[in-house]
């Protein structure tokens, strides 16, 4: 569908005004932004890193819940499958029984594209391809940070290879490290705010290094 002219052909006049508007649109949104204050300006090369079991970094592992299509009822609630698409996100339903919500965690792929991991951050339905990784004292920058560690392990896995329950207790990801050779999550922080404040700059059209 696309919106024509008065000879009934395609609009491309509109489209492209419309494009224009929804571009100054974003771009005064981002203006409006305040910068993350950064107080850590180290690299990924200045620190130690070590090897963490998942378990060690999050309190809650758990898979999605089965839900088969026939029994997706339309709606508003997202629904997060196996697809590296979208965030994951595989529907939009309404179900309320026999699901398994969640909110403000990591997804990750158990099949289909094996590994892949995003930040979830509102209320949502867990199929059974993915399993939850929650920790309730991170906030969206850790959460950022470790989808980018969790996504490096992601070559060991493969459609015929998939991450079963066994294989996500023996699971270790690779973190930087502090004195006291615990995860780094304060520089994890900064770090994710830094970039995101590369991304502001950027969209409001400055230029600026991290």
């Amino acid at each position: 569908m696309l919106p024509v002219n008065e000879n009934d052909s395609p609009s491309w006049e509109l489209m492209e005004q419309h494009s224009v508007f929804r571009i100054a649109q974003v771009r005064d949104k981002w203006k409006s932004l305040d910068l993350n204050p950064i107080i850590d300006n180290r690299d990924l090369g200045d620190l130690d890193w070590k090897e963490f079991y998942l378990n060690q970094v999050f309190d809650t592992i758990k898979r999605g819940k089965r839900l088969t299509k026939a029994r997706q009822k339309t709606g508003l609630i997202p629904y997060v499958s196996s697809s590296m698409l979208n965030n994951g996100v595989d529907n939009f339903i309404s179900n309320k029984n026999g699901v398994r919500k969640f909110k403000n965690a990591l997804t990750l792929a158990n099949s289909g594209s094996v590994g892949s991991s995003f930040f979830q951050p509102t209320i949502f339905i867990a199929s059974d391809h993915v399993t939850v990784l929650k920790n309730t004292q991170f906030n969206k920058y850790h959460y950022l940070f470790l989808s980018v560690c969790i996504e490096k392990q992601s070559g060991k896995y493969s459609f015929n290879r998939e991450i079963n329950d066994a294989r996500i207790k023996r699971e270790k990801i690779m973190l930087p490290v502090n004195s006291k050779n615990d995860p780094d999550y304060e520089f994890m922080e900064q770090y994710m705010k830094r970039v995101e404040n590369k991304i502001i700059e950027i969209t409001a059209g400055k230029e600026a290094e991290l």
